[in-house]
């Protein structure tokens, strides 16, 4: 049986965040965490939680520079306001709690600056056969 990744697993290894950095953050035992990314206890909108991962999440996106989070909930929500702040992180608990949609295997990113474009695609390898391939 292949084991499902949470879209908060999805977003933490695209962030490079460890478990027990979120974990610490949320004053929570790294187990609730583990539960989270591996779909034991999904995230639902009414977790208690879901503010606080979605404030951490876009703290260390912003703090990285990446605008990852950006690209990501644009792609998710095309109608998506940048512009406000309130909506990104609205937009990211909408995403987050939507565990039953999987993640696409194959996801667009574009990154670049005013001048530049990049765009780039990647395949998202989990568990062990991920291991090896």
């Amino acid at each position: 049986m292949k084991k499902s990744t949470s879209r908060l697993a999805y977003l933490m290894n695209a962030l490079n965040i460890l478990g027990g950095d979120l974990a610490n953050e949320l004053h929570v035992d790294y187990s609730l965490v583990s539960k989270w990314k591996n779909n034991k206890r999904p995230l639902t909108n009414r977790s208690s939680y879901l503010k606080k991962i979605a404030d951490y999440i876009l703290s260390i996106d912003s703090a990285a520079k990446k605008e990852f989070i950006i690209h990501l909930l644009k792609e998710y929500d095309p109608n998506l306001n940048i512009a406000s702040p309130k909506d990104i992180h609205s937009s990211l608990c909408r995403f987050l709690s939507e565990s039953s949609q999987p993640i696409q295997s194959y996801n667009k990113l574009i990154y670049g600056d005013n001048k530049n474009t990049y765009q780039t695609g990647f395949k998202v390898y989990t568990g062990n056969e991920g291991k090896r391939l």
